[in-house]
């Protein structure tokens, strides 16, 4: 029978406890000093005051227990008009250029007709990010009434007629660039993937071409990803 004397027993778990830490550092570790934007990338919720710090996901001012913002889960979209600050002071919505929350961010656009300032989810988020939002589209038609005995035309009027629509825009998120979800700016904005341009090249121009549009954006984010290095 082997007896174990205090020394030895302090040796062995010595080794078994280096043994141990060298398994561990063996294993990839999580958060190292990258992180590649996509869907699953979280942002620290709160409200960016400009584009760098939503670049650096740096919001300058984090929200408290519950951010004061009426959503809309059909839209995605969330609306503000103000802001109290915890010192009191008002923060209005219209001087915010993004905000997060529950990790998702939100870019401020003002093109939405409403009240509120209106927050639009990125529902795409690479390199080139995409969003939506619901707009009324105003369309005057010129009609004619005609006397229904002589056939005769004897009075003419415009008639508006009101159609809403989803609005379709791209997010060039290392720069903040803007621009309509078209087949032109999208050609500009994946110029630098020769098989990629050629591809939406010869999309048609189609009902569906949106949703082309937007699978081209996939693709091209699963092409050219765009790190988020984080700050110390």
């Amino acid at each position: 029978m082997r007896i174990e004397t205090p020394i030895s027993a302090l040796l062995r778990a010595f080794v078994i406890l280096h043994l141990f830490s060298l398994s561990l550092s063996a294993q990839p570790q999580k958060g190292g000093a990258e992180d590649v934007l996509d869907n699953t990338y979280i942002f620290n919720d709160g409200i960016f005051f400009s584009h760098r710090s939503l670049l650096s996901n740096r919001p300058e001012i984090r929200w408290g227990e519950e951010p004061a913002l009426f959503e809309n889960p059909q839209t995605q979209m969330m609306k503000a008009d103000y802001w109290i600050l915890g010192n009191g002071d008002t923060l209005l919505a219209k001087d915010a250029y993004a905000v997060a929350v529950d990790g998702k961010p939100y870019l401020r656009v003002p093109e939405v007709e409403s009240p509120l300032e209106a927050f639009v989810l990125l529902r795409i988020r690479g390199r080139i990010c995409h969003f939506s939002y619901p707009a009324t589209r105003e369309e005057k038609v010129e009609v004619t009434a005609y006397n229904p005995l002589t056939g005769i035309p004897f009075r003419k009027g415009t008639v508006v007629n009101q159609e809403e629509e989803e609005m379709h825009w791209l997010y060039h998120f290392p720069s903040g660039k803007r621009a309509m979800l078209t087949k032109e700016n999208l050609l500009e904005w994946v110029s630098d993937d020769p098989a990629l341009t050629k591809a939406v090249e010869e999309l048609a121009d189609d009902e569906a071409q949106t949703e082309k549009y937007i699978k081209s954006i996939r693709i091209y984010d699963d092409r050219h990803p765009f790190i988020m290095v984080k700050k110390e």
